[in-house]
């Protein structure tokens, strides 16, 4: 479902991404068998959890 979206976007991997992490991508894609949106859709996906968990320690503290 979000797929379609994300090839509607005019922008490409390579535009994204530095060489290093690239060539990371691909070898996750490679060896999990998956589309790369899906690894890049699962790294925002961690990435905004952290956010979240920080978010709620900085509000716990305060």
């Amino acid at each position: 479902m979000i797929a379609p979206l994300i090839a509607h976007i005019p922008v490409s991997l390579t535009d994204l991404l530095r060489p290093e992490e690239l060539s990371e991508l691909m070898e996750v894609v490679k060896s999990d068998n998956v589309e790369p949106e899906t690894v890049i859709l699962r790294g925002v996906r961690d990435y905004l959890q952290r956010r979240r968990d920080q978010a709620r320690q900085d509000a716990a503290a305060a």
